[in-house]
């Protein structure tokens, strides 16, 4: 039996898979929020039932006092979470600052040790600690740079405040229906097996 067909199909199947996921991924992945947030869910949904509460109110209720805890969380979180990021911002030039100055005294012996042993016997001379402060300053400061960038891009994309206006409206409703249906499509994928 010639193994090599089935092999390159399972192949071209796995790369065409990973392609569609890779340009589908913010599409797919309220879809998945909401399937993995029913999954979660199900067995507080499933003790409502034992309870007494229908499936239906027992869904309702879990999604209403997620939504609830979540809008809290996020009411609490999103002033902490912003002074921590401001704090964060102006405390930057001087933690590399010091970053900048531990580099260099410590890397900078290293590098001079280095530079005096094997590298100073093919002549090659040390940098002065000047040079090494300025090269180690750029390279921070194109860091920089380029970190505030890479953040105001994703701050301001359209697209990212789509990706999470879609989260935020697709997942819950994703949720309530892997909730509502869990046990039908259990037995279904089941009698599939």
């Amino acid at each position: 039996m010639n193994v090599a067909p089935q092999v390159r199909f399972w192949v071209a199947a796995a790369v065409a898979l990973a392609l569609v996921l890779w340009f589908l991924g913010s599409v797919l992945t309220p879809f998945a929020a909401g399937m993995a947030l029913g999954y979660v869910l199900d067995p507080f949904a499933t003790r409502l039932e034992r309870l007494g509460l229908g499936r239906l109110g027992a869904t309702i209720l879990i999604l209403v006092l997620f939504a609830v805890g979540f809008g809290v969380l996020l009411v609490i979180g999103a002033p902490i979470l912003g002074r921590q990021l401001a704090g964060f911002v102006a405390n930057m030039p001087a933690t590399l600052d010091r970053l900048q100055t531990l580099v260099v005294d410590q890397g900078g012996a290293w590098l001079r040790g280095l530079m005096d042993g094997p590298l100073g016997k093919l002549g090659i001379a040390p940098p002065s600690g000047g040079d090494i402060q300025q090269s180690v300053g750029k390279y921070f400061g194109d860091a920089l740079q380029w970190a505030a960038g890479f953040l105001r891009s994703v701050l301001s994309g359209g697209a990212t405040l789509f990706n999470v206006a879609s989260l935020l409206v697709v997942t819950p409703v994703v949720a309530f229906y892997m909730l509502l249906d869990w046990r039908r499509m259990v037995t279904t994928v089941d009698g599939w097996l």
